[in-house]
């Protein structure tokens, strides 16, 4: 669980791209380090502007032994006013970054207790690290519960090649988003291959198109803005936000490209368009009469 220089990169893009403005807390799923060299940090930096202490980032020199500078150190220098974490264990880290956040030491496998973390939050990350907690369901509850409304969700999982319990399905997410009323504010994936990270727009092919024998990870990032403060519902596969059929979503804009910024619009049978209540008629002919 750590930042590599692909997500240091995003963010510095997310920032000049404006999609963190205004935002002033962020929350780490996890006690996530920087996992980049003191120089490439430093370089990034400059890059952009960025007023830095040195001290605070000297951790890296040692790059890539631990301990490391935590994430929340550079979410401060880049203006953030609270940057803190969330693990089941506190890593141990230099004096000179003690005191970068808070480290919430918390089972995300159960409900979050009341008052345990009392705010809410304008960023909550998850960077490879909910697939660790069994129960996955409930850690994304939890970052549901601890987001603001307005605030953003960023999301960083594998399809393939993951250390943890799980590898996800696309469909994982994007029910996620329609039964949650999530905007997708931008989503990509990331192929992994010779140590070498690519982003490349969302492709729900892409399995039918790589060699998985010469791929090491490929991943899938989502980034979600929260629009209202409803309890997280839970999803289920092929219908929505509960049991009942009566109920489908559909893309805002009926677009395929799945790199667009999108939303779901949730609709009752009699709202949806004719084309895709056909589609489904002939589906479950097929799956009672041809199985």
């Amino acid at each position: 669980m750590a930042y590599n220089s692909l997500i240091i990169k995003k963010i510095f893009d997310y920032i000049n791209n404006k999609k963190l403005e205004k935002l002033e807390s962020v929350l780490d799923f996890g006690d996530q380090d920087l996992n980049i060299s003191f120089e490439d940090m430093v370089n990034n930096l400059k890059k952009n502007k960025i007023n830095f202490s040195e001290k605070k980032f000297e951790a890296l020199k040692q790059f890539p032994k631990r301990p490391r500078v935590p994430a929340s150190t550079l979410w401060l220098t880049l203006g953030f006013k609270a940057a803190d974490r969330i693990d089941l264990n506190k890593l141990v880290r230099k004096p000179e970054n003690n005191s970068d956040g808070k480290v919430y030491e918390i089972d995300l496998n159960y409900e979050l207790s009341e008052g345990k973390i009392e705010k809410k939050y304008h960023l909550v990350t998850d960077f490879g690290n909910n697939e660790h907690v069994f129960n996955i369901a409930q850690a994304f509850k939890t970052s549901h519960q601890l987001c603001s409304k307005n605030g953003l969700i960023w999301i960083i999982q594998n399809l393939y090649g993951a250390n943890g319990f799980y590898n996800f399905d696309l469909s994982y997410f994007e029910l996620m988003a329609a039964s949650n009323s999530y905007l997708i504010e931008d989503s990509f994936m990331i192929i992994k291959k010779e140590n070498i990270r690519e982003i490349i727009p969302i492709n729900a092919d892409i399995f039918k198109k790589l060699d998985l024998n010469k791929v090491e990870e490929i991943q899938v990032s989502y980034l979600f803005r929260k629009q209202n403060d409803e309890s997280f519902k839970f999803s289920y596969q092929g219908i929505g936000d509960s049991v009942s059929h009566d109920k489908f979503y559909e893309l805002n804009d009926n677009s395929q490209n799945y790199d667009l910024k999108r939303f779901y619009i949730p609709r009752r049978i009699g709202q949806i368009r004719t084309k895709i209540l056909i589609k489904e008629i002939i589906n479950r002919i097929k799956r009672k009469f041809f199985k």
